[in-house]
């Protein structure tokens, strides 16, 4: 990730007040708890990130989309996107609808990922943009 300026958030580059620094602080290392090679580390990270719903998503997607070239980021992203649940469609949808061209086998799996987090949360306000991205 993206080393920001201080006093600066990952997501909207507004300077935090308390609790929104700690919050973001504390999802920036659950991200990278993520990848842990202990599996206790890595369920309870799951369950933390599930905790900060949109917040959670938004740094998550971010990070997706930055390292897209990584294909091992793509399984615990997605899982904690599926674990934040209904929190995270407005953002994969966002994610998905910047998208614009599909020009490499990175991109198809990219745009797999994404869609296949939103139709496994089964929400109806997913469906076109699914239907969209198989137009792609």
């Amino acid at each position: 990730m993206e080393e920001q300026p201080p006093g600066k958030t990952a997501v909207n580059g507004t300077t935090p007040n308390g609790a929104t620094g700690v919050a973001s602080r504390e999802i920036e290392q659950s991200i990278k708890d993520l990848f842990s090679d202990d599996y206790e580390i890595r369920a309870e990270t799951v369950s933390t990130l599930g905790k900060h719903g949109e917040k959670a998503a938004e740094l998550l997607v971010s990070t997706l989309l930055k390292r897209s070239h990584v294909s091992t980021m793509h399984m615990p992203i997605t899982t904690a996107l599926e674990v934040i649940g209904k929190n995270s469609i407005n953002v994969l949808i966002n994610a998905l609808g910047r998208i614009k061209e599909i020009d490499s086998a990175r991109d198809v799996y990219l745009v797999e990922a994404l869609a296949e987090t939103l139709w496994h949360i089964c929400d109806r306000k997913a469906a076109g943009v699914l239907v969209e991205q198989v137009r792609k």
